[in-house]
């Protein structure tokens, strides 16, 4: 009797812990994630020519290790060797909420974002320049990895446009590859 007891003093102990542990878990408020468009899509180590950076901000722990993020800010940065030349801000996206499952709410990572919601819309220029109509639309359903080691890249496949006044940025009207990274997070 005792020992049956003991048991299922160690089961209630052992769902209260497993409470407090779910219950200390602590998505991050904020998190960015980062497109980046090379000179060769099938090239990782060619020159960025254009990323999209989107702010997120966490919405809800739907549980089951889902969580809903809004996109609150879309950064779109053009790049000439390697350093950024101009950049937009979408403040104002008007989206909905984006459901993404992680393998860890505490520690998002970039390859768990590889499927954005459609993006589309205008962005404002930073300086004296023309604002940008940008469309966006990932569709890979598969993670794409490349790279050895602990130099692991993740990418999707996407369509795209970014034009400012007639001008093409870049475009792509087949699936390419897309490189995804964690962008910075602005407070």
């Amino acid at each position: 009797m005792l020992s049956k007891f003991i048991n299922l003093m160690s089961i209630v102990f052992l769902t209260n812990a497993m409470w407090v542990m779910n219950a200390l878990a602590n998505p991050p408020e904020m998190y960015a994630v980062e497109y980046k468009i090379h000179a060769d899509p099938y090239d990782f180590n060619s020159d960025v020519i254009l990323s999209m950076t989107l702010g997120l901000s966490l919405v809800d722990d739907l549980g089951n290790n889902n969580l809903e993020w809004s996109i609150d800010q879309i950064l779109i940065t053009e790049y000439e060797n390697q350093e950024p030349v101009k950049e937009w801000t979408d403040t104002n996206p008007t989206l909905g909420t984006w459901t993404v499952e992680h393998t860890d709410v505490d520690h998002p990572t970039p390859g768990e974002f590889i499927n954005p919601p459609d993006l589309t819309g205008t962005a404002s220029p930073s300086g004296n320049y023309n604002d940008l109509e940008y469309d966006f639309s990932a569709s890979s359903s598969n993670l794409l990895t490349a790279g050895t080691g602990i130099s692991i890249r993740y990418s999707t496949e996407a369509t795209f446009s970014f034009v400012e006044n007639m001008r093409t940025l870049a475009a792509a009207e087949e699936e390419e590859p897309v490189e995804v990274d964690q962008g910075e997070t602005s407070s």
